[in-house]
């Protein structure tokens, strides 16, 4: 099943490859997808984490990469946007995303790694109630094979209410092996959190 994206208007402005969103109106519209899409979708919001992005001086080329992945489905994006390398804005947008059952799945890119101002794990562990550890363990697995310095990502998973969320690399190509690593198991994952029945044996 193939993905689609979702284009809503937009309330706020477009810079560069940012778009702001109105919350109030973000969430009224990603609760509307279960009226247009199959309830076995996954709802997709993603949240590049980045400094350059935001001031327009940078294109999110891993993003692509990511929609690359997500069009092999049962994937739909619901929304797209960027906020900057500031732990209390990535925490902040993430409790936004999943505060109610409007977003299955959340995935974010960028500000992983070991420099002073990659702060996504820490936003996420904040926001997260339960870690999903093989998720992120795999990702880095998959993602190295391709580019040694993977290994350096502390990316994180987890679960808040009923939404996932998964840090992702900015780097396209690690980004794109990581998703493809672990989308398989993504729709099993939510499924669990929702408590529907699984297709196979529980864990």
């Amino acid at each position: 099943m193939a993905a689609a994206q979702l284009q809503p208007p937009r309330c706020g402005r477009r810079r560069g490859a940012a778009v702001e969103t109105g919350s109030g109106y973000l969430l009224a519209t990603v609760r509307a997808t279960r009226s247009r899409y199959d309830g076995r979708m996954i709802r997709t919001a993603l949240l590049s984490v980045a400094d350059r992005a935001t001031a327009g001086q940078h294109e999110d080329r891993a993003v692509q990469a990511i929609r690359e992945v997500l069009a092999a489905g049962p994937f739909v994006e619901v929304d797209y946007q960027v906020v900057p390398d500031e732990q209390a804005l990535i925490r902040a947008k993430l409790r936004l995303l999943t505060e109610d059952d409007a977003v299955d799945l959340v995935l974010t890119t960028g500000g992983i790694g070991l420099a002073p101002r990659d702060r996504a794990p820490e936003a996420t562990l904040e926001v997260v109630e339960r870690e999903i550890p093989g998720i992120a363990e795999a990702m880095r697995v998959a993602a190295a094979r391709g580019d040694a310095r993977a290994l350096l990502g502390r990316g994180v998973a987890g679960v808040r209410r009923g939404t996932l969320v998964v840090n992702l690399p900015a780097a396209p190509e690690s980004a794109r092996a990581a998703l493809a690593a672990v989308a398989p198991v993504l729709a099993a994952a939510s499924d669990a959190v929702h408590g529907r029945p699984p297709g196979r044996d529980p864990i």
